[in-house]
């Protein structure tokens, strides 16, 4: 069964080996795997019917696609990942020797360009000029404008502080060593 797999996959997480030659994942990336395995589990109640390894085909790509859009109401590209990842774990049970469905790889995980989101120089400096009364927003204000200029994930952006600005031939950087989360 699906599931099934999904929970032995899921425990063996922390000893796989991943790219780069380290072992185990991090935990944002145990996360999906189980949010994934959750989210079929959900699909499987709703519609009354447990998925083997074997039916993962474009018919239950289809099916599993229009109940988290109708459901869970989820973006086009949310939505492929969990595909990516459901196509991730059977291809993994087939190569440990679990049959699964011939035509899992016509199983494709959907995306669409997404829009970017900018302010220009001209819009920074608008921002720049609005008098705000209050603190927070006159804070938070700052962090935005700031965050435009340093081009940072918010994550990076607000553990910034004095001490990461580095003086270099008379010119001054910020020194950041960026974590993703």
């Amino acid at each position: 069964l699906l599931l099934d797999y999904f929970d032995v996959f899921i425990k063996t997480l922390g000893s796989r080996l991943v790219r780069g030659g380290g072992i185990g994942v991090s935990e944002a990336t145990r996360k999906k795997y189980v949010s994934t395995r959750n989210k079929i589990e959900e699909f499987q109640v709703k519609t009354n019917k447990t998925h083997k390894l074997s039916q993962i085909d474009e018919n239950f790509r289809t099916a599993f696609n229009e109940y988290l859009k109708e459901k869970d109401r989820l973006a086009v590209n949310t939505i492929g990942k969990y595909i990516k990842i459901v196509k991730t774990v059977t291809l993994d049970a087939q190569s440990n020797g679990y049959e699964v469905s011939p035509l899992i790889n016509k199983v494709k995980g959907q995306s669409e360009e997404g829009s970017k989101v900018y302010l220009n120089f001209e819009e920074l400096e608008k921002l720049k000029a609005v008098e705000l009364e209050d603190e927070l927003l006159d804070r938070t204000r700052d962090w935005l404008i700031i965050g435009c200029y340093v081009g940072q994930r918010v994550s990076d952006l607000l553990r910034m502080n004095k001490s990461m600005i580095e003086k270099r031939n008379n010119y001054e950087f910020i020194s950041i060593k960026q974590v993703k989360t």
